[in-house]
């Protein structure tokens, strides 16, 4: 039985229910006896930074919902039975594509789990981007974002990649180019 969740987003992300507030999210835990969670939220925030992010504009990006989490999380800690840990979703960065994440203070983050939320040359994040990838490129962004994400995962400050190949997956890439 899998008794650690590290990927808990708050009501903070804007795509979580009303209902996902950080004691709310603790007493469930308890109730499914989970013995560590990762209560995190996106750096940058999404979709409010994605303009920034893609004109190269991110080198200073706020992370408060992470500061708010980290005092509810401290103030809950020792206070219930589940190892409550705060985490930051981070973004790799989509332009140097040398594994660096898109937030240089990681003060605070107990768990970094790094994403890949944007494509190799694709101005759009990948959910935006059906329209944006031509069939004929497909294999060569691929194939550009596979060597990416093997330069994210050796980055020292990752512990996680957050839903790795899920990019790929959408345009079903993987299962194209890997079998």
């Amino acid at each position: 039985m899998i008794r650690h969740d590290h990927h808990i987003h708050t009501v903070f992300s804007g795509h979580s229910s009303g209902d996902m507030a950080i004691g709310t999210i603790a007493a469930q835990a308890e109730r499914l006896k989970l013995a560590r969670i990762v209560i995190l939220e996106h750096i940058p925030e999404m979709p409010r930074y994605r303009r920034t992010v893609l004109e190269e504009k991110a080198e200073a990006l706020p992370r408060p919902q992470i500061d708010l989490i980290r005092q509810e999380v401290l103030a809950l800690r020792g206070r219930r039975p589940v190892r409550l840990l705060v985490g930051a979703e981070i973004d790799a960065d989509p332009h140097r594509r040398d594994g660096r994440l898109l937030a240089a203070d990681l003060s605070g983050i107990d768990v970094v789990l790094a994403s890949t939320h944007f494509l190799p040359d694709i101005p759009a994040l990948w959910f935006d981007a059906k329209d944006l990838l031509p069939e004929e490129k497909l294999e060569a962004t691929y194939r550009e974002w596979m060597v990416w994400a093997m330069h994210v995962a050796a980055n020292p400050a990752v512990d996680v990649l957050a839903h790795p190949g899920a990019e790929m997956a959408a345009f079903g890439a993987i299962r194209r180019f890997e079998g």
